[in-house]
């Protein structure tokens, strides 16, 4: 009988094989977990956005009430004048982005002058403003990717 010791080169193919197909099915399903997790996070992300986008817009219209409900719709956005000289203003702009304004708005030739600008949210694909029939609230509607996130503020 012939004593052996060690093991042969295909006994050590055979446990190369199967430690590598186990790599593989442990490798494939954490891509997979990291993958929806990651999908899962950027969602949450756009959502944050939005409905923050949406809160802002809320805030504007709460502390700085139109006069008289004076509220005027434009092909792209709403703009509401809260004092004499002073503006506010929602556009949904070229490049996706919905934008704020704030400071004197020429009606006639719909350009602001002065005043600060700021983005608000990026990425969107469609963005809505409506008036309930009352005029009694203002909605907005922001879409992205697929979610949409509707926001009403009432007068």
């Amino acid at each position: 009988m012939k004593n052996r010791a060690g093991f042969t080169l295909i006994e050590c193919m055979i446990y190369v094989f199967v430690l590598g197909v186990i790599t593989l099915l442990f490798f494939s399903g954490t891509m997979r977990i990291y993958s929806h997790i990651r999908s899962v996070y950027s969602k949450n992300h756009l959502l944050l956005t939005l409905y923050t986008a949406g809160d802002a817009f809320a805030r504007d219209l709460r502390q700085k009430p139109p006069i008289n409900n004076e509220i005027f719709y434009r092909h792209d956005g709403i703009v509401w004048r809260y004092e004499q000289t002073q503006t506010i203003g929602w556009s949904f702009e070229q490049k996706n982005t919905l934008v704020r304004h704030e400071g004197s708005y020429d009606y006639r030739t719909n350009r602001w002058s002065g005043g600060t600008q700021s983005m608000v949210c990026t990425a969107l694909t469609d963005v809505q403003f409506t008036a309930s029939s009352s005029g009694a609230s203002i909605s907005m509607s922001l879409v992205s990717d697929g979610i949409r996130m509707e926001r009403t503020v009432w007068l």
